[in-house]
């Protein structure tokens, strides 16, 4: 079959003009207008997945310039992660879609028609995440076992980081696990819902976060301390990278912090919902609604 390939229109609109030295964080550029859940990068390629009905992902060597692709997923795609060079896209229904390089994808079997919302990478393992409380593993993208079942709360992001993995959910929920199998459940002491989890490796800190500008950190995934976000919108992604968090949500919201404590509102340019993060070639890169795409300056190096 042969795929189906277009260049988008890169739409380039410098938000913050700045004469010398300015804050990265406070620049923004949109690069892109259809409806985008997640974003990653690795293999030199950004990749960003779509809520469109037909599965679309979109690429990018830059972030600056993006071709649509055709997954062949047939359904909505929430979650994308790479590990074992290989790119892995999970979505609605179970839908789980695989690439060697983010153009050509192949649909795979996952046994299960339960939505899956996030999908994560570490100890030679996927790990993917999703409703109703389920967790489902594999070693290649291709061979999926279920983990765990819950009854009727929704598990909405996961990462492995510090040799566990942790997935937070709906009403302040967590589980972690050392190996992906055996699974234990937390609570955060919240009772918001949790949509995202990232790791900060120079603070040793994990972080997540959720609704109503829910911000919490733990050290070890066990133990959780809520923190002050200074914000009110849904939170519905982070990433860390070049020693900072960078937390998106509703209404645009851009929050940073250098440690998970402290955190500061950046304009965005933005009242569109963004959903995702990652960081590449020195950007952070945020997807959301409408297709939504913003980049931020180049980030310095940290010393």
């Amino acid at each position: 079959m042969k795929w189906k390939t277009r260049s988008l229109l890169v739409i380039v609109m410098l938000l913050f003009a700045s004469q010398g030295w300015a804050d990265p964080l406070e620049q923004w550029r949109v690069r892109n207008e259809s409806y985008l859940n997640a974003v990653t990068y690795a293999n030199d390629t950004f990749v960003a997945v779509s809520g469109g009905a037909n599965g679309t992902i979109l690429t990018s060597p830059d972030g600056k310039v993006w071709t649509e692709r055709w997954s062949k997923a047939g359904s909505y795609l929430y979650g994308v992660a790479f590990g074992n060079s290989t790119f892995v896209a999970v979505g609605w229904a179970g839908q789980v879609v695989t690439s060697p390089d983010g153009v050509t994808w192949t649909e795979r079997d996952t046994g299960t028609e339960h939505g899956l919302y996030a999908v994560t990478y570490g100890n030679q393992t996927f790990v993917a995440v999703g409703w109703p409380e389920i967790v489902m593993t594999s070693p290649d993208g291709i061979t999926w076992t279920p983990r765990w079942y819950g009854v009727d709360e929704t598990l909405w992001g996961v990462t492995y980081a510090n040799k566990t993995f942790v997935a937070v959910g709906d009403y302040g929920r967590v589980l972690t696990s050392t190996n992906g199998k055996k699974w234990m459940s937390v609570w955060t002491g919240i009772d918001y819902h949790l949509s995202a989890v990232t790791y900060h490796y120079k603070a040793a800190l994990f972080a997540a976060v959720g609704q109503g500008g829910t911000v919490v950190t733990s050290e070890d995934g066990i133990a959780w301390n809520d923190q002050s976000s200074g914000v009110d919108s849904y939170l519905w992604g982070i990433k860390r990278a070049a020693r900072t968090f960078v937390a998106v949500g509703d209404n645009g919201t851009i929050i940073t912090s250098p440690d998970g404590v402290t955190w500061t509102k950046r304009p965005s340019g933005t009242s569109n919902g963004l959903y995702g993060a990652a960081f590449g070639r020195r950007t952070f890169v945020l997807v959301g609604d409408s297709g939504t795409i913003l980049q931020s300056a180049r980030v310095p190096l940290p010393e």
